[in-house]
This record gives structure tokens, C-alpha cells and sequence, in this order.
């Protein structure tokens, strides 16, 4: 099992002018959490899906970040 240090934490902060609305904040973490469904026509083909599971070889650097993330938590 992976030891968790302090700087590995995920944290959420304020914005600059001190105001939360806990409705929004709710709302984006529920779209966050839920799968994608398809609200158009029954013959509408709906978003596109990834063709296969592995991860792509290269890494767009905006999002490098988050892939040294996603491979220190092991998925």
C-alpha cells in the first residue's frame, strides 16, 4: 500500500473575493461523479467514446500534471 504524503492531498480553496456557493459547488461535483448519458434522439449516436482503455503514448504537457497523478495512485 502506497504512503500518502501531505502534498499529496487534494484541496479545494476559496476564489480571491471570499464568496462559496454550496448549490454550484454541489451541481459540479454531481456532473463530476455521474456518466455521461445521452440526452438526444434514440438514433443519436451520442459522445464519442474511447476506442480502447490504455492511455495515450503521448501526453499533452497541460496535462502532464495529471497523468504523474494518475500513475502515483495506480490507475
Amino acid at each position: 500500500m502506497m504512503e500518502w504524503e501531505p502534498e499529496d492531498e487534494l484541496k479545494e480553496s476559496l476564489p480571491p473575493d471570499g464568496s462559496f456557493d454550496p448549490q454550484q459547488w454541489l451541481y459540479e461535483q454531481l456532473c463530476l461523479a455521474l456518466p455521461l448519458r445521452n440526452v438526444c434522439a434514440e438514433d443519436c449516436p451520442g459522445p464519442a467514446q474511447p476506442e480502447s482503455e490504455s492511455p495515450p503514448s503521448v501526453v499533452d504537457d497541460r496535462w502532464l500534471a495529471l497523468a504523474k497523478l494518475r500513475d502515483r495512485l495506480g490507475e
